[in-house]
């Protein structure tokens, strides 16, 4: 009789759950629709072009095989995109449970989702030419943490949205090879977001026993999308023109340091600092000598080049202009002019002053700029113990 009624509890327990309106097949048709389209669209962008975005269309589609697979397997009932009748069966937060198996499957499948936005995101943001702009820097991991920070069933929203972010950026250097770097300098401002939005949205989950409403997440995105219009527009641009300047007193007379710039530059990558030996591109050749008027410097990267001509000369001091600049660093850094002052401090020894002068590409500025006015300082140190000294 106990087991008959046990069987009876349980089968009224199961009478409980919300009828399914669609077959799971259903979910599954959705999920490889979207990634062959998908798919096809970045296939299509990218044909003709020699970048790595055509891996993606490959990596999209496997990533719908994989959803659609778990979806096959999970178990009756706990699957996502149930179209039927959903309800919360629990209403506090910190209660709420769900099989290991299962949280996992809800955090692989929101990675992969939140990471096809993320290549979608930075995809229309390379059309639209906004790449270095804080629609991307502050904007796009602004998506992610939000798509992240949804995920169902997750224990911590910051946990979910460090693990993917992270995921996301170590593919990001993998796949971008020379923007390795700047993904390095980008990366604790993806964090900072990223904790940012998870904190809040944690504590507000702890506290009310349930997710955030859209006027919740509304007032937490608010100051994103405020920080995120940096650098899109002119009217939402900062200053851009930076200067920095190095000073070292050398053991040489000013004819031996005027001397040593009318040279064809050399340079010995060991002797980087180690700041600009991180992974940012260096000179693998230069060629041009003189300080005459229109005297130039060609300084080669790899297949890409630097020129610079002398645009002023006089007795103490010469003048570079940046006159064609191919090299990667050319979007981060709008070199504008070099200028080198020297005089004489005793009979045998010179102060030597290089001022750089040029355009900060990176948005945002409050984030970039000391990075980058960091970087410039040392790149001035370094070409006067290259270039200046004997």
């Amino acid at each position: 009789m106990e087991m008959r009624a046990s069987g009876k509890a349980s089968s009224g327990r199961r009478s409980e759950r919300p009828g399914r309106q669609h077959p799971r097949w259903f979910s599954v048709g959705i999920l490889l629709i979207i990634s062959v389209v998908g798919g096809a669209l970045l296939a299509d962008a990218a044909e003709g072009s020699d970048n790595v975005y055509a891996f993606l269309p490959t990596l999209m589609f496997w990533t719908g095989i994989a959803i659609a697979f778990f979806l096959v397997i999970r178990p009756a009932g706990r699957g996502i995109l149930d179209f039927g009748a959903v309800r919360m069966r629990e209403t506090n937060y910190e209660k709420a449970s769900e099989p290991s198996s299962s949280a996992a499957r809800w955090a692989l499948i929101s990675i992969s989702i939140a990471l096809a936005a993320g290549v979608l995101g930075y995809r229309l943001l390379h059309f639209g030419e906004l790449e270095q702009t804080s629609a991307f820097f502050v904007g796009l991991p602004t998506v992610l943490s939000i798509a992240l920070a949804l995920t169902p069933k997750a224990k911590s929203s910051t946990g979910m949205i460090i693990k993917g972010m992270t995921i996301g950026l170590l593919l990001s250097g993998i796949l971008l090879s020379e923007g390795f770097i700047c993904i390095l300098m980008a990366a604790p401002l993806f964090y900072l977001v990223g904790l940012a939005i998870g904190i809040p949205i944690d504590r507000y989950r702890t506290k009310q026993g349930q997710a955030p409403g859209p006027r919740v997440l509304s007032l937490i995105l608010m100051p994103f999308v405020l920080l995120s219009i940096e650098g899109v527009s002119p009217s939402t641009s900062l200053p851009q023109r930076q200067t920095v300047e190095a000073s070292h007193i050398i053991a040489a007379t000013p004819q031996q340091i005027r001397a040593a710039l009318a040279e064809t530059p050399t340079f010995n990558p060991d002797e980087l600092p180690s700041f600009l030996a991180l992974g940012f591109p260096t000179p693998t050749a230069a060629s041009g000598s003189g300080l005459s008027l229109g005297d130039r410097r060609v300084i080669h990267y790899g297949e890409s080049r630097t020129i610079f001509s002398v645009a002023e000369t006089g007795p103490r001091m010469v003048r570079f202009v940046n006159v064609l600049d191919e090299s990667v660093l050319s979007n981060w850094v709008g070199w504008d002019q070099s200028i080198v002052r020297w005089r004489a401090v005793d009979p045998s020894h010179t102060e030597v002053t290089w001022t750089l002068t040029y355009d900060r590409r990176l948005h945002p500025s409050w984030y970039f700029a000391p990075w980058e006015h960091y970087g410039s300082r040392l790149a001035a140190d370094y070409l006067i113990s290259s270039l200046a000294t004997p």
